[in-house]
């Protein structure tokens, strides 16, 4: 899952990046919020991500007591 996260995430960043850039170049500054609104979509996926590393810490934890 997480290697699922991250290779999704490098060509967003990299879309957000070129964006960005377009934005400076053309003076078309609306751009600019398309891509913080674009990188927003990542975040439900990098939060179940630590949810899912908390759950297994905690199975491994529970598991090492008995």
């Amino acid at each position: 899952m997480k290697n699922t996260v991250i290779s999704i995430a490098i060509p967003m960043v990299i879309a957000c990046l070129t964006l960005v850039y377009l934005s400076v170049k053309t003076k078309n500054y609306a751009l600019i919020a398309v891509a913080m609104g674009s990188s927003i979509t990542m975040l439900p996926g990098f939060v179940s991500i630590s949810a899912i590393d908390n759950e297994i810490k905690k199975r491994n934890h529970t598991h090492t007591l008995k």
